[in-house]
């Protein structure tokens, strides 16, 4: 038991077993006890949007998913599927066009945007097909399954210079989106307003330019320096997943289990964080409120397996409606 607020190094949940906190009336307004809060199912409620009975699709909103290359098809699939099983009105899914057919065929809800493709991969010729026929869109989710070759490299660039089309709503970045961020030098200049990347801490070494071991062992204060740094929001994906704002404040989400220790989770994240945005959540909502839900739905899944092992990916975007039904209710 501990008194008005977990302290940090309640958060080895491998060395702690179960965790009260107390109120003994010490004031919530107290900067100690503002910069650092670990978030409960109650207060993550109010960050969802609410459902309209009367609302129609595009009451939902649209997220515009740029994802997916030749080795990596899954990653479109999985983003795209999560940002509507969140409750999106309606997923616009830009990918390079030899992928079209293959998701296509089993992922019939989005409308699709196939683009022009170097090696299977995104490349400069893309840009301006995304340009003329992006439409409207409420989200745009960047990164998931893109590769780093040199040619998405040079198209992620003139993406992030296009600010008409980069500055039309939030901005969710993931996966080698993040990676090819970290090979520019003041990379988080060329971000719009209302951006949120998504790192696993191995991301995160590299756009902060340290090793992971230190990132690991200081993940709040890495996550609440990087955030003011950058000017926006980040969810420092792990045990104990890290959401820090850029004016200083950090949550903690208390999960820890390795049910989402498997590739492809980190999509399906990233696809319900956009989807939340899309619904009218503020970016900072949005990332708070996804990864807590992400991680109800992965222990959901455990659970309904009977183990954390053999938990794929997969798995998840159909485990998130029952994972929001359980939090908001």
């Amino acid at each position: 038991m501990t008194f008005a607020a977990a302290k940090r190094g309640h958060f080895a949940s491998n060395l702690v077993g179960e965790l009260i906190i107390a109120d003994i009336g010490i004031s919530d307004r107290l900067p100690a006890l503002r910069d650092v809060t670990v978030e409960v199912a109650t207060d993550v409620a109010d960050l969802i949007p609410q459902r309209d009975p009367f609302g129609h699709k595009g009451t939902f909103g649209t997220v515009l998913v740029v994802a997916g290359s030749t080795h990596f098809t899954g990653a479109a699939a999985l983003s795209g599927m999560a940002a509507y099983q969140s409750g999106a009105g309606l997923v616009r899914m830009a990918v390079p066009q030899p992928l079209h057919p293959i998701l296509a065929g089993s992922l019939y809800e989005p409308v699709w945007l196939p683009l022009p493709h170097e090696a299977g991969a995104f490349a400069p010729a893309s840009l301006g097909v995304l340009r003329d026929q992006a439409g409207g869109f409420d989200a745009l989710l960047l990164g998931p399954g893109i590769g780093q070759s040199e040619p998405t490299a040079a198209f992620l660039r003139d993406l992030l210079a296009e600010t008409e089309l980069i500055e039309h709503a939030p901005l969710v970045i993931d996966a080698d989106g993040l990676n090819l961020l970290a090979a520019q030098d003041a990379w988080w200049e060329q971000l719009p307003e209302h951006t949120v990347l998504t790192p696993h801490p191995g991301e995160m070494a590299r756009l902060a330019r340290l090793d992971t071991a230190v990132v690991q062992a200081d993940r709040i204060g890495v996550a609440q320096r990087s955030a003011a740094k950058w000017g926006c929001v980040i969810v420092l994906k792990g045990a104990h997943t890290v959401v820090a704002t850029p004016d200083g404040g950090a949550v903690i989400i208390p999960f820890a289990s390795d049910a989402l220790a498997t590739a492809g989770s980190g999509d399906v994240l990233a696809g319900c964080i956009a989807s939340l945005i899309a619904q009218g959540a503020t970016p900072w909502d949005a990332a708070v409120a996804g990864a807590y839900v992400h991680a109800v739905a992965g222990s959901q899944v455990a659970e309904w397996i009977g183990s954390s092992r053999g938990v794929v990916a997969g798995d998840i975007p159909r485990a998130l409606p029952r994972a929001f039904a359980s939090v908001v209710e």
